[in-house]
């Protein structure tokens, strides 16, 4: 099996080891820093005796593509040739993209 030719690879959290891997690994890199802070705030509060509703924070997450993910295969007019529903963006050159995420 070929890794992107056959099968596109992707992984989650943006662990160093991933940009050494052969392909090197497209990833979702999640904001860790924000989350511990915005975890430790709402401790504080919580500790402080504060109520806290929690519904859904949402925090930005970055896909990072990287060699193991190959362009969408089209019908020659754009459209992705595959199975029905959205089709993912892939590309081969590394680029960070911004996506939302609920925490």
């Amino acid at each position: 099996m070929d890794v992107p030719g056959d099968i596109n690879v992707v992984g989650f959290d943006d662990v160093p080891v991933t940009r050494w891997t052969a392909p090197a690994l497209t990833t979702v890199r999640q904001p860790l820093q924000a989350m511990a802070a915005m975890a430790a705030r709402t401790l504080l509060r919580l500790v402080d005796g504060e109520e806290v509703d929690l519904p859904g924070m949402e925090l930005t997450t970055q896909l990072v593509v990287r060699v193991c993910t190959a362009p969408v295969p089209t019908d020659g007019d754009g459209r992705w040739r595959g199975r029905p529903g959205p089709s993912p963006p892939a590309r081969r050159n590394p680029q960070v993209r911004p996506h939302g995420l609920n925490v």
